[in-house]
């Protein structure tokens, strides 16, 4: 056997899940337990602490607080006075209703050593079951609808004037009176079952209509036309559409006789008088008497007309190679620059600094020139890719038109070769220039004359690198939106 609650633990579990608490009489009845409103709960009043008792508060005074929660204190106690209910004094209003709502889990008001009443079990027998199921099972049907029905089951019941001469069973008057008493039965038998099955009713009678409902079109008659037949028309329809083939060009194919036997004496037949024409090959042709300008050009070379050029087979076209739109980066290829081809991947890609001595103590090979292969979106799923190279003198008028980033050292002679005679100020215009260096190495002062973005690395602190690398291909793509729109980035 389980310990069985307490009044004030059922309030609070009822209130929280929203569960009906039902007063009958004295009572309150929390599902199968029931407690009298008398009955004191283990919740404290509020008292002063030199008295030495204790009182508690009592089911029905919790209970009509909670009711009337909402009103304000003054108002709620001369109402509870009115209906001589004792009311929870002031300041146990707060603490009160957050332990009864569930925001909080204790109370220092609880006795947990007061002595509680033991509630009552309700026992519920089968009878009251099945009447509560078969009230929650009817059908709601409203007064309207019930007046209705009832109309129409004293109608069905009435037999007509017509239906009398027809049958000649009885008469008028004897007609009359059947209707009455059967009318009289039917309300009587509602009277005494106020349970009748409405639902069947209307159900029966729906399906009396539908046995009356005759189809007058069906999907078969729709098509139908009775002054009009579509065969002639459709006939007609594809007569003209479709071409007539005449059988005057065929020729009716002649009997095969008997397979003849083969012989490699007998070639002349399979000869034909246009087996040579298509390449216009004289067999019986001689270059005797003729120049070597005549026998390179032919015969017929001047005496072609223009109706002939259509025999001659096309000349072949190169086909013109489209331009690349690869975005080119040039990096210095001075052995004091931070970034070469040894490391530029894992600077431009990885956005991470690797010195390149220590790409050179694990191995690394220096390649002619890197493909970059730079990762975009959201999820990096899209991947552009970025030629780099240290060599400008390889790169040809097509190639100067791709080039959108430099990094220089503020050397005037790494210009040498380059497009608008190697002016800084003219190349920077259209070329984004980046000068990397070291937080604690000092700026070259004619980086700080030119238009140059200047990337600042810490030596130890690499979980700034992906950062300050970052605004490299920020400033890069604005450059191209602007400068080189044409390009892929």
């Amino acid at each position: 056997m389980g310990i069985l609650p307490d009044p004030l633990s059922l309030l609070r579990k009822y209130i929280i899940s929203n569960e009906d608490i039902v007063e009958r009489g004295n009572l309150i009845f929390f599902g199968e337990f029931s407690f009298s409103k008398n009955v004191k709960t283990n919740y404290l009043m509020w008292r002063d602490p030199r008295a030495g008792i204790k009182e508690y508060y009592t089911l029905e005074c919790l209970l009509y607080f909670l009711k009337n929660v909402h009103l304000v204190h003054a108002v709620y106690v001369r109402q509870a006075a009115a209906e001589n209910i004792l009311a929870v004094r002031r300041p146990d209003r707060t603490q009160l209703v957050a332990y009864i709502t569930g925001k909080t889990s204790d109370c220092s008001s609880i006795d947990s050593s007061a002595i509680l009443e033991i509630p009552t079990r309700v026992k519920r027998t089968h009878d009251d079951d099945e009447i509560v199921n078969s009230v929650s099972k009817r059908p709601r049907i409203e007064y309207a609808q019930i007046q209705k029905v009832r109309l129409q089951l004293s109608t069905r019941l009435e037999v007509t004037k017509a239906e009398v001469m027809v049958a000649n069973i009885k008469s008028e008057v004897d007609q009359g009176c059947v209707a009455n008493s059967n009318r009289y039965k039917i309300n009587e038998y509602y009277d005494n079952n106020n349970d009748l099955d409405f639902r069947a009713i209307l159900d029966d009678d729906m399906n009396n209509l539908i046995h009356q409902e005759r189809q007058s079109r069906t999907r078969t008659t729709v098509l139908q036309s009775n002054g009009k037949t579509f065969y002639g028309s459709v006939i007609s329809l594809f007569q003209a559409k479709v071409p007539k083939v005449s059988t005057d060009t065929y020729e009716v194919a002649k009997p095969m006789g008997k397979p003849q036997p083969y012989s490699r004496y007998d070639q002349e037949k399979f000869i034909t008088n246009n087996e040579l024409e298509d390449f216009k090959i004289d067999t019986t042709g001689t270059y005797q008497g003729m120049i070597l300008k005549s026998v390179v050009e032919g015969k017929n070379t001047c005496a072609r007309t223009s109706n002939d050029s259509s025999q001659l087979l096309p000349i072949p076209r190169t086909p013109a190679t489209s331009k690349s739109r690869t975005p080119i980066i040039i990096i210095p290829a001075a052995p004091t620059s931070l970034i070469s081809l040894y490391n530029v991947r894992d600077l431009l890609q990885d956005l991470k600094f690797v010195s390149v001595q220590q790409k050179k103590d694990t191995g690394a090979v220096r390649e002619n020139e890197v493909i970059l292969q730079r990762r975009k979106g959201d999820d990096n799923s899209v991947t552009v890719p970025y030629r780099v190279v240290d060599d400008p003198s390889r790169l040809s008028a097509a190639d100067w038109d791709n080039v959108v980033a430099a990094f220089v050292l503020g050397n005037a002679w790494q210009f040498k070769g380059w497009p608008r005679e190697g002016n800084p100020a003219e190349i920077f215009a259209t070329i984004c220039a980046f000068h990397l260096k070291l937080e604690e190495m000092k700026l070259d002062v004619r980086i700080s004359r030119w238009a140059v973005n200047v990337l600042t690395l810490s030596r130890t602190k690499r979980h700034l690198d992906r950062g300050v690398l970052g605004r490299f291909w920020e400033t890069l793509d604005k450059h191209m939106m602007t400068k080189k729109p044409h390009l892929r980035f």
